[in-house]
């Protein structure tokens, strides 16, 4: 039998987290003063100035982290509701708008919303290292842990985020001690990410060869897959992604998780729907699990050379 949040959803009850109350069972016990969100500008280096939202956690520099993406057309204002509650839960948040998506602006201060294929691709290696870039200052900062980064993404931007994780994870860390495990890392940061309807391929960026690779269990990164059974072409998108993730795995993989809901919304439409669609707290769960539980402490990204 595949693992799915049937099974998993089980053992959220256990530790007292209700699926049916939907997002008021979220954020329950804030552990310090939140603060404000505050907008960013992230610079990339073609020149582009990206439009984002930083909720810092009140749970200071062992935060866990995620980065929340739009889908396609859409823009980061889609998550304020999830960002708020998950900052109370002691998370540290930036929701972005990548290139050519809401407030996000080009090289002349203009933004754009003609999307090419060209775009995707500087997606994965501009945009999202401006956001890494980000998370190290962060880090440094002592503000959060990004050792314990979560990606979710929608639709098209779930290849995306797969080429970029997989990029990171094979990121050498630097040559500044003796053994490669005392030395600094570089990369290998992305633990989990949840994925909203994903879709295979977007322009020429392509997601079921480096997923493969990405699902390694030296990474152990942890995956969420969300679909609505409503819909065809997302169930069919979903389940085969699914099946590819768990080729050849040992079974029951505890990293892998299925979801369908009962509807006919899709991508960033599954969110607040409530009790009908309670993805809110299924991706809480998930992400307490497999980033606000990790055991690896902050410890200082500075290269010793």
């Amino acid at each position: 039998m595949r693992p799915c949040f049937t099974a998993f959803w089980s053992v959220c009850v256990a530790v007292g987290l209700v699926a049916s109350d939907g997002l008021s069972a979220l954020g329950q016990t804030p552990t310090a003063t939140v603060k404000d969100p505050v907008p960013v500008a992230l610079p990339t280096k073609d020149g582009w100035q990206l439009a984002a939202t930083y909720y810092e956690s009140p749970g200071g520099k062992e935060s866990p982290v995620i980065v929340l993406l739009h889908g396609e057309k859409g823009n980061r204002l889609i998550w304020t509701r999830f960002a708020e509650v998950m900052q109370k839960d002691g998370f540290a948040i930036v929701s972005v708008d990548l290139r050519k998506h809401g407030e996000s602006k080009g090289p002349t201060g203009v933004g754009s919303d003609n999307v090419q294929n060209v775009d995707y691709e500087a997606m994965v290696v501009l945009d999202l290292p401006a956001v890494k870039k980000f998370l190290y200052e962060r880090h440094q900062a002592e503000e959060l842990n990004m050792r314990k980064t979560g990606i979710v993404a929608a639709d098209s931007t779930v290849p995306v985020a797969v080429n970029f994780a997989l990029q990171d994870w094979l990121k050498k860390p630097y040559r500044d001690a003796p053994t490669i495990a005392a030395s600094t890392p570089r990369g290998q940061d992305v633990r989990a990410m949840v994925f909203i309807s994903p879709t295979d391929r977007v322009g020429r960026v392509l997601t079921s060869k480096q997923l493969l690779n990405l699902k390694a269990p030296l990474f152990n990164v942890a995956f969420m897959l969300a679909k609505a059974d409503g819909d065809k072409l997302d169930r069919r998108n979903t389940d085969k992604m699914f099946e590819k993730l768990q080729k050849g795995v040992p079974q029951p993989d505890k990293r892998m998780y299925l979801q369908e809901y009962k509807t006919r919304f899709r991508g960033t439409d599954l969110l607040g729907r409530g009790r009908s669609v309670p993805i809110e707290p299924h991706m809480q769960q998930f992400f307490r699990m497999h980033l606000k539980d990790l055991a690896d402490p902050w410890v200082d990204r500075k290269p010793r050379i």
